[in-house]
Parts: structure tokens; sequence; C-alpha cells
């Protein structure tokens, strides 16, 4: 196989001090995005383990998904899940856009097959396998429901495509791989809907899995798949404005008429219809509706979803559910809440080499599912990171211990960015690239962000970065769709109302060594000298000696 070429060259040139310099230089360059959390060697450490795992998992030139075991295990026999895009991909896109990219490209490369899976079903359009390998064929064992059910997985690719657009902005690869994609989804779910007879205008998802996959024989309207499947015909119908194209009015019609689940008593979502309050759950499920699919919701609706789901959720569940949680408590303003959920997002880091297990005591080895999630904590949470179509917000605050905290080579609109938060305030650099616009909130107008120059807020400010200079205008809170006419049951159905990104230097010389790295798996990289951090003799407590490596190291700029 090309795995095995690779190394057995990789082993031919091992004793050669050439192979080693480049290797290490192509780690250099891949460290120039990542998280310094001083103060936190615990966190920073996961961080650097969690990005490293994920790294060593792919490849810029061969266009493949990620496993929930990585390559470094056999866990779900190296199958690609929603894992990849609601997980793995968010931190990717934002410090490895080309590597985001080829995730895409593996997707739509395996359109034929998940329009003939849509086909095979009865149905329009592409619906994608939820266990996918090289042919993008649906490999999930035929005994189990997940395959024909869990139907979330397409509008979960869509999610990541609308992402990759609002961060890149690049119209030449939406019109060429983004919009096939996203055509052919959004025929899914148009075909996938069923109109309410009661109700004209109103739509249904039925039967279908939802992330919580304790529901095995399939439930009708999942919050959570109605609402990203409202989200993919939404970004549909709006690619095909910007292209030009001739979209399709029941895009639109279905999406503005998909039922989101409330319960104005109790405010808060159930699950789906007929969910028994009090009913134990998987996973995060619910709790991602306001992040990272973007919900507007009151503030105290929001708290009452991850109030309830918090103490109804598996604890012995896959480990990236907690760091979903601190994000929402993060949001919600309670960060000494969110301290803890932080804390619980990395328990399932194992020393001495940091790897991820799925659950506290076992499942998978090598969980970057886990990785991703942890990591999605520490950047869209702590660095409070959103990405909108027209701008980049961040809203940095510093972790329970932390003295200062740096979000380094941030890949925005061609540019890359460097975010500082101390205690007495927040620094954000231009790096590389043309003029940003930077804003604040309170109305102040906007500050011109060039290379060389760095902008300054008080810490805990929502900042918005872009690439045009727009007035300020103040954000309001929102429910996720109007309500529609009252029912007397609990659970009402409401109506839910430029540049290309940069290419990532360095990984042609990474290439043997990613291979060699497949081959032998993270435990025996975890030994070799050729690590560029030394893993701590505890992930608790103060610095560990040699924790952080030198490229870590830098002091932050003055605020």
């Amino acid at each position: 196989s090309a795995a095995e070429a690779d190394l057995r060259e990789a082993l031919s040139r091992s004793h050669q001090p050439a192979f080693e310099r480049e290797h290490v230089d192509a780690w250099a360059e891949l460290w120039r995005s990542g998280v310094t959390i001083r103060g936190r060697p615990d966190v920073e450490q996961a961080a650097m383990a969690s990005t490293y795992y994920i790294l060593s998992s792919l490849r810029e030139d061969q266009r493949f998904g990620l496993s929930p075991g990585g390559l470094a295990s056999n866990a779900y026999f190296g199958h690609s899940f929603w894992d990849t895009e609601m997980w793995m991909y968010p931190p990717l896109l934002l410090w490895y856009p080309s590597l985001a990219s080829s995730l895409l490209d593996y997707r739509a490369e395996r359109l034929p097959a998940a329009m003939a899976k849509a086909k095979a079903a009865n149905f329009s359009g592409a619906m994608f396998p939820w266990e996918s390998a090289f042919s993008g064929n649906e490999v999930c064992p035929t005994w189990a429901p997940f395959g024909a059910l869990e139907q979330h997985i397409s509008a979960d690719i869509a999610f990541a495509t609308r992402q990759y657009f609002h961060m890149t902005k690049d119209e030449v690869w939406l019109g060429t791989v983004g919009w096939p994609l996203l055509e052919a989804i959004a025929d899914f779910y148009v075909s996938k809907a069923t109109e309410d007879p009661q109700a004209p205008g109103r739509f249904h998802i039925n039967h279908v899995i939802p992330p919580d996959e304790f529901n095995e024989e399939g439930v009708s309207d999942s919050v959570y798949t109605n609402f990203v499947a409202k989200e993919a015909l939404e970004f549909a119908a709006a690619a095909a404005k910007t292209l030009g194209r001739p979209g399709k009015s029941e895009w639109s019609r279905v999406a503005a008429g998909l039922v989101i689940l409330f319960d104005e008593t109790l405010h808060r979502h159930p699950e789906y219809l007929d969910y028994r309050w009090g009913q134990h759950i998987k996973q995060a499920d619910v709790v991602l509706l306001t992040y990272p699919l973007g919900m507007r919701e009151d503030r105290q609706d929001e708290l009452e979803d991850f109030k309830y789901y918090a103490g109804v959720t598996d604890p012995k569940g896959p480990a990236m559910t907690w760091g979903m949680h601190a994000i929402g408590y993060l949001d919600a303003g309670d960060e000494e809440t969110a301290a803890g959920l932080l804390n619980r997002s990395f328990a399932n880091v194992k020393p001495p080499f940091l790897v991820w297990t799925e659950t506290s005591t076992d499942g998978a080895v090598n969980f970057i599912t886990g990785a991703g999630g942890f990591l999605q904590a520490v950047i869209f949470g702590f660095f409070g990171v959103r990405i909108h179509d027209r701008s980049l917000e961040l809203r940095p605050r510093l972790m329970t211990g932390a003295t200062s905290a740096e979000l380094r080579g941030v890949h925005y609109l061609g540019r890359e960015l460097l975010v500082i938060c101390a205690r007495n305030g927040v620094q954000l650099s231009l790096v590389e690239g043309e003029r940003l616009w930077v804003t604040g909130e309170g109305g102040e107008r906007p500050k011109a962000l060039d290379v060389g120059n760095a902008v300054t807020f008080p810490h805990g400010v929502r900042i918005s970065v872009s690439n045009v200079r727009a007035e300020p205008r103040r954000a309001t809170m929102l429910k996720g769709g109007s309500r529609g006419p009252a029912t007397p049951t609990p659970a009402i159905r409401k109506p839910s109302a430029e540049l290309s990104g940069s290419r990532v230097p360095g990984l042609a010389a990474l290439g043997l060594a990613a291979a060699a790295a497949a081959a032998l798996g993270a435990w025996a990289l975890g030994a070799s000298r050729l690590w560029l951090w030394a893993p701590p003799s505890s992930i608790s407590g103060g610095p560990a000696d040699g924790a952080v490596g030198p490229l870590l190291d830098a002091t932050p700029g003055p605020l």
C-alpha cells in the first residue's frame, strides 16, 4: 500500500540528519497555530496532545476522513462519522484551513455514493452514510439501525461547508466543491420532510435517530436534526444567490416550516416528540443548538437546557459532551460552573502520553473525537470564537488559574491572527495579510488592524473582525424561530422562522513522517526523541519540568 511504501522509505532515511531536520521543521511550522495557557499547564499540554493526535491522523494530499480512533487504533474500524465535521473539523478550520478543505473534498468525491444511497431509500438528493470508508458507501453493520436512521449526518456536512465558506469567502470553491454538496443535501431533506396535513406549511422529520443514540427505534422531530436540517436548507438557498444559480423555492419553504419543539412551561427543548422528562440520554444533543449551530435564544432558556440535560446525560458517555456544556455556561456568564465542566471535559486524557479514551474507563483509545470537543471548549469557549457570515467574533476570557492565554495562527479570509488575553485586557494582532476592521461591543467605531500594529480591548468584550468597515449594530437575543400557535400539550411544535484559505506549509515535508506515524502508532511516537514537547509528570497542579517546549513559550506583547 502507499502507507507501507512511505514507511519503508522513511525507515531507509531515518539515519539521515536531513530527514530529522525536515521532520522537526515541518512540526515547527504546524505549531505556529495553537494555544498557550500560562498558569494551566494541564490544559495547555492536553491541547497540544489533542492537536498532535488529530494532525497525525490526516494529510492534506490524501483526501480521507477522520475516524474517532484516528490512525493509531482500529476503533470503529477506521470509519468516518459525524465526529469528523462536528467535533474534529472546527479546530482544523481555524488553524489549518487546507486540512479542513481536504475533509470536505473527501465528502464531495463520494457524493455519487450518497446519492445512490438516497435513491435506494426512495429519497432525492444525497443521503450520506452514517459510517463511511474508502468507497463512500454505507458501511454501518446491517444489524445496527444507525446507517438507515441517523440522518443528521448530511446536514452536519452542509454545516461544515457553510463554516468553511464563511471563513474563506472562496466563491470558486463554493461553486465547484460546496454547491454540489449543498444542492444534493437540500434536496434530500425536502424529500425527507413531511408536511403536516392538519397545518399546511408545517413540516416534520420522522423516524430518525438523533445524536442521542439511546433511541434506536427512531423518533419524530428530533430538535437537533430538524434545526441542523433547517440550517442546511437555508444555506443552500443563500449559496444559490451568492453564485447566481437557480435555487429551489421548496428549500426555503421547508426550512421555514420545520418544527422546533419547545416546552413553554419548563422553558426548555425536549429532544424529540414524546420525549419523557427525566429520561436519560447518551451524549450532547439539544445542548448543541446554541453552539455550534448558532440558534439565537433567550439566555434563561438556554441555561434551562444546559441545567436539565447535564443531569440526565450518561456519566459514562463519550468524552466530548462536557466541553459543549462548558461553552454553554460561558455564554450564559457562569464562569465558575464552566471551569468545572472544562476540567471534566479532558478528564479522559491518560498519562504518560496524554492519549484520549472514549469514556472515563474504557472505549476507543486515541479517541480524537474527544480531543476535538475539548479543543472546541478552549477555542470557542474561553476565546469565544464564533463564525458568522460577514465577521469572525471573539470574546476572550481567562479560565480559572490562568494568568494569560494566547491563541495563535487563526486563519480568516486569507489572513493570520494572534489573540492574547491577559488580566488587564485583550490584544489582537494581524500576523499576515491585508487590513481587517475590528469593532468592540458598545457602539464604538471600527479600528483598522494592519500587520505591525495591534488593537486592545477590555477583558470579556465581544470583538467583531471583518474585511469590511461597518458601523456596529447591537445584537438582540431571539428565540430560535417563531412560535406558531400554541397547543394544549407541554411540548409545543413551532415553525422555525474573496480570498481562499491559506495552505498549510510544511505538510509535504511532513508526508513521510506522518505516514510513519500512522503505521507505527501514536504510542511509538510518544517515546520518540523527536517529540516537540515533553509529557508532564502530572496533568494537575503547577507546571511540570519540561512540560512546555520553546515553541509555546513566547512572552505576550504589551497590552
